[in-house]
């Protein structure tokens, strides 16, 4: 190989591995995307997987009261984004507070980790709850948000943001992007 076809294969090659870091270590901003049977939409940083509806609150009968769907997308290692919706079967009467502190907390279990922050407040005139947490061992980090619209047939969206170590700063400002994004429709 000549010396000038060497370091053309070598840019060449820098070029191509640069390139595929950057698409790995970074998502790119889908399009809106639009959930019709849940009533939401959000910016996600990479095209949501849809998971089939699952039964999520019992009586004490074993009778299902609500079913849960969840929305994300993830890169294993560097980020997750999620839109998690419990819809209510039927009317039903929930402790506001309550719910909102059950539901953050049970997140923030499951990783398993600590609240680093939290406060109530109101998203889109609803009762919300916005938290930050972060892993027992220090990763994932991120933020969540939980909102309760009142109505006689409850319905419960819990919008999670996470990231790892090592994800890019252009990642973390995409998945705050993703939370500021949800709307309720």
């Amino acid at each position: 190989m000549s010396k000038f076809r060497h370091i053309i294969f070598l840019g060449f090659a820098t070029i191509l591995v640069c390139g595929l870091w950057l698409l790995v270590s970074t998502p790119v901003m889908a399009a809106a995307f639009r959930s019709a049977d849940y009533g939401f939409s959000a910016d996600f940083p990479s095209a949501p997987s849809v998971g089939s509806p699952t039964p999520s609150e019992k009586d004490d009968r074993g009778n299902t009261l609500s079913t849960s769907g969840s929305f994300l997308a993830a890169s294993e290692g560097v980020y997750f984004a999620d839109v998690s919706v419990d819809k209510y079967n039927m009317s039903a009467t929930l402790n506001v507070p309550r719910s909102l502190e059950d539901e953050r907390d049970n997140f923030v279990q499951a990783i398993p980790g600590t609240v680093t922050s939290s406060r109530t407040g109101t998203f889109q005139g609803f009762p919300a709850m916005s938290f930050t947490f972060q892993a027992a061992n220090g990763f994932p980090k991120g933020r969540g948000m939980i909102v309760m619209p009142q109505r006689a047939i409850p319905v419960i969206y819990i919008v999670v943001m996470a990231y790892f170590n090592n994800s890019s700063a252009s990642t973390i400002e995409d998945l705050n992007k993703f939370i500021d994004s949800f709307k309720i429709e």
